[in-house]
C-alpha cells in the first residue's frame, strides 16, 4: 500500500480523535491526518492538493454540509476513496451519496471490526491507486526547539547554500511576527511585512508580489515586518498566500517562532518537510523531544526532521546522549562556528564549502532535498583528503621522538 495518508473530515475534534485511534487499531502503517468540516474550504483544497490522501473520512451527521465538502473533494482529486460516517443514514441519502462517489458508508461509534472490513474492501484500489501527479511547489518549515535554537540563521544558509550550487529559486517567508530576523539577516528591513501579504492574499498576483518583496540573487525575501504585538494572521487569507507561493515557486522555506501559534501550525501541516532546531544543552533538547510528541500527535511525525545546530558535547553528553534523550537521530549535525556563522551573515554570502561548517550546510540541503518532491541536483560531497604517506607520518613520529625524548619508534601512526 502506498504511503499516502487517509484524511478525516469530521464535524468535532472528539470524533476525529476516536476514529483515529480506530484506525491507528486497525491499521497502524496509515497515516492518518485531521480536519473539521468548519475549517474551511481552503484548508480541505490545501489537504487534498498537499497530502493526496489515498481514503478520505467524511461525516455525514449534517447532510446540508457534508455534501458540498463532498462535491469539493470530487472536484479536486476523482480517485480518491471516500467512506462517509453516521449514526444514522436514509436509503435515499445512501443512494445519493453513492451517487457523488462514496464507496462505504460505516456507523457511528465505528466498530473496529467494521472498520477493518471497510479497509479490507477497499485494500485492491488503495494498493492500485496510481502516484499523483505533483504539480505544486514544495513548503519547508525551519521550527526551533526553543528561541535562541538558531532555527532563522540556518534557514538563511541552507538557502545560500541551495542557490549557491544550484539554479532553484527560493521564497523565504518570516512567521515570526515578534521576533523574526529575516529582513535583518537579509539586509532587506525595508521589505513589507508577511502580514501586509496576507491582508492582500485575496489579490494577490506577481506584479503585486514583485513590489512585497526583496530579491537576493535567486531569493525573494518576505520579512515580518515591524513589531506588532497581538497581531494574528487569518487562517483562510495565510492558505490563498502560500496557495500561491506553491504555485510560483518549487521551493519555499518558513521561518516559525516555536510558540505553535494557530498559523504556524496551519503552514506546518500545509509544508510536506518540518525542520525542528535544537542544540545539545538538557533544555532545548528536553523542548525538542516534548515537540517531537507533538508532531506526532498532529498526524505529522513523518515529516518531522530534528537538526542538532553547535553540536559540541559536554555536561556528559555525547552523541548517543544526545539520541536517546530525542528519542530519533539527527538529520544533521551544525557544527560551532561562531566567527564563521557571523562573518557569513555579516557578508550575506553562502558559507565556505571547504570548511566544516559549508560542508554541514551542503548535507543539510541534501537532507531538504530528500524531503521534498523536486531535485535539487546538489553536487556530491567533497571526497575526503588522501591520507598522509606512512613515510611522511614516520618523519613527523621522528621529530615528535626528538622533542620529547622519547623513542621515535613508538610513536609511529598505523
Amino acid at each position: 500500500m502506498q504511503n499516502r495518508p487517509a484524511l478525516l473530515v469530521g464535524v468535532s475534534e472528539d470524533a476525529n480523535r476516536f476514529l483515529k485511534a480506530a484506525i491507528k487499531r486497525v491499521n497502524p502503517f496509515l497515516p492518518v491526518h485531521t480536519i473539521l468540516i468548519g475549517d474551511g474550504t481552503e484548508i480541505l483544497e490545501s489537504n487534498l492538493g498537499r497530502e493526496h490522501p489515498i481514503v478520505v473520512f467524511l461525516s455525514v451527521e449534517e447532510m446540508d454540509r457534508a455534501l458540498p465538502v463532498l462535491h469539493l473533494i470530487r472536484s479536486v482529486d476523482r480517485s480518491v476513496l471516500i467512506v462517509a460516517i453516521s449514526q444514522y443514514v436514509e436509503n435515499g441519502e445512501l443512494l445519493n451519496l453513492m451517487r457523488c462517489g462514496v464507496r462505504e458508508w460505516l456507523q457511528s461509534p465505528v466498530d473496529d471490526t467494521h472498520l477493518s472490513h471497510c479497509l479490507e474492501r477497499l485494500k485492491e484500489d488503495m494498493e492500485n491507486m496510481p502516484a499523483p501527479a505533483r504539480d505544486i511547489g514544495d513548503l519547508v518549515s525551519f521550527f526551533p526547539a526553543k528561541p535562541g535554537s538558531g532555527a532563522s540563521s540556518l534557514m538563511m544558509h541552507a538557502a545560500l547554500s541551495i542557490t549557491a550550487t544550484t539554479e532553484t529559486n527560493i521564497a523565504l517567508l518570516d512567521l515570526d511576527l515578534n521576533c523574526g530576523v529575516q529582513a535583518f539577516l537579509w539586509k532587506a528591513e525595508e521589505s513589507t511585512s508577511l502580514f501586509d501579504a496576507v491582508q492582500n492574499a485575496e489579490r494577490m498576483d506577481d506584479p503585486l508580489w514583485e513590489r512585497l518583496i526583496i530579491r537576493r540573487d535567486r531569493l525573494d525575501i518576505l520579512g515580518s515586518g515591524a513589531l506588532n504585538p497581538g497581531a494574528r494572521l487569518e487562517t483562510p487569507q495565510l492558505h490563498r498566500l502560500l496557495g500561491f507561493i506553491e504555485n510560483r515557486y518549487r521551493l519555499a522555506f518558513l521561518d516559525h517562532s516555536g510558540n505553535w501559534e494557530r498559523y504556524s501550525i496551519d503552514a506546518m501541516q500545509r509544508s510536506s518537510a518540518i525542520f525542528q532546531v535544537c542544540t545539545t544543552d538538557f533544555a532545548s533538547l528536553h523542548h525538542a523531544r516534548r515537540n517531537i510528541d507533538m508532531f506526532h500527535e498532529m498526524g505529522l511525525g513523518d515529516r518531522v526532521q530534528t537538526i542538532l545546530n553547535r553540536a559540541s558535547y559536554h555536561s556528559g553528553l555525547d552523541h548517543r546522549s544526545v539520541v536517546s534523550i530525542l528519542g530519533t537521530e539527527p538529520v544533521a549535525a551544525i557544527p560551532n562556528a561562531f566567527h564563521l556563522l557571523q562573518n557569513s551573515i555579516k557578508e550575506v554570502a553562502p558559507p565556505k564549502p571547504e570548511t566544516a561548517f559549508g560542508k554541514s550546510m551542503l548535507s543539510l540541503s541534501k537532507a531538504i532535498q530528500k524531503q521534498v518532491s523536486m531535485d535539487l541536483s546538489l553536487p556530491p560531497a567533497a571526497p575526503a583528503g588522501r591520507r598522509s604517506s606512512w613515510s611522511l607520518n614516520l618523519l613527523r613520529s621522528v621529530v615528535k621522538g626528538l622533542r620529547s625524548n622519547e623513542p621515535s619508534v613508538e610513536t609511529v601512526e598505523k
